[in-house]
């Protein structure tokens, strides 16, 4: 056995290998056993932590085969959560620790002694992922998007952003944007402090199917420990798509009154329908409306003059919520009116 004293100074002069664990997770510790000779054998593995000088795990192959070696646990915890690997090829040869503890943090080494081969000391520094904080979401003014607060209002077809921060997290996060389990963005745009990640969401030309939509923020120091998220419900303005006058184009009489509909369907909030006449508003007749989530109808009651005859009728959809989300449907009427006698 080696004394406390040469045991330290071994640790010091071993290069390291970091091997990242998450609490509560199994961690595997590599520990190369493959000798230096050919033909030669393992007589003996230890495992010892820190500064400590008593092993917390050896193997005893001295009596046969490293597959036949005994195994002993030195310490009660630690020991009793460890068992050594030496199924696989000798260069795969690992020390699974079950269950990894905030204790278990700190730097070990596997001595590795040979019949004739030099005896070999591997190092590795087992620590523990620490996730970053809970995702923050900003829109394009800086303004934070509160828990269960949809982000927006964007509108179809313009630019949507959204900044997904995090702060600490080791090693350094990822941070991801993902729509309905796609990844849509997985660049780090800045770390604007050490221990703040920022990726920026930008769509330049919003599609219509983001409505009713939520985007998730996902952060990660690793994929062992998972990811904390932060789902963002989405408020998307969309503009009408469709507006159309749907009754037939018939010959309007000065004596009887018409009911003309006009449909629209597309908007978000609903559209408003509004009629004009000649380019005027009719701010007279009587307008019907059916309403639903992305539909309106209006019911046009038109009384016309002999003078409307060859006029523009124009029946247009306005999403109030939308700027410059106007579409309009026209048609020139015909009006008949009787003949006088002479």
């Amino acid at each position: 056995s080696v004394t406390q004293a040469s045991h330290a100074k071994i640790f010091v002069s071993v290069p390291g290998k970091v091997v990242w664990a998450a609490l509560g997770k199994d961690s595997e510790l590599p520990c190369d056993v493959t000798p230096a000779l050919p033909g030669d054998n393992v007589t003996m593995i230890f495992w010892f932590k820190d500064n400590l000088g008593m092993p917390l795990y050896s193997l005893d192959a001295r009596g046969g085969p490293l597959d036949k070696a005994s195994h002993l646990a030195m310490t009660d915890d630690l020991g009793g959560r460890s068992y050594f690997i030496t199924e696989d090829e000798p260069s795969k040869a690992r020390l699974r620790i079950h269950g990894v503890t905030k204790k278990d943090q700190g730097v070990f080494r596997c001595r590795v002694d040979f019949v004739n081969s030099p005896t070999r000391n591997f190092q590795v520094n087992l620590t523990l992922v620490v996730q970053p904080s809970a995702p923050r979401i900003f829109d394009a003014e800086g303004r934070e998007v509160k828990a269960n607060s949809p982000a927006g209002p964007f509108l179809e077809g313009h630019e949507l952003f959204l900044s997904c921060q995090v702060t600490g997290g080791r090693p350094r996060p990822t941070l991801t944007w993902w729509y309905n389990g796609t990844i849509l963005d997985s660049v780090v745009d800045s770390s604007r402090a050490s221990s703040t990640t920022v990726n920026q969401l930008i769509i330049t030309n919003t599609p219509r199917y983001l409505k009713g939509g939520r985007f998730e923020c996902r952060a990660s120091s690793s994929d062992i420990a998972g990811y904390v998220s932060r789902d963002v419900p989405l408020t998307l303005y969309l503009k009408p798509n469709k507006v159309k006058i749907v009754s037939p184009n018939d010959l309007l009489s000065i004596r009887k009154s018409q009911n003309i509909r006009c449909e629209t369907s597309g908007s978000h909030p609903p559209a408003k329908l509004t009629w004009l006449l000649d380019g005027k508003p009719i701010r007279s007749a009587v307008v019907t409306e059916e309403e639903s989530d992305t539909f309106t109808a209006s019911i046009l009651l038109l009384n016309v003059l002999v003078e409307d005859d060859g006029k523009d009728l124009v029946c247009r959809a306005v999403n109030p919520r939308f700027p410059g989300g106007t579409i309009e449907d026209r048609r020139q009427i015909h009006v008949a009116w009787p003949v006088k006698n002479v």
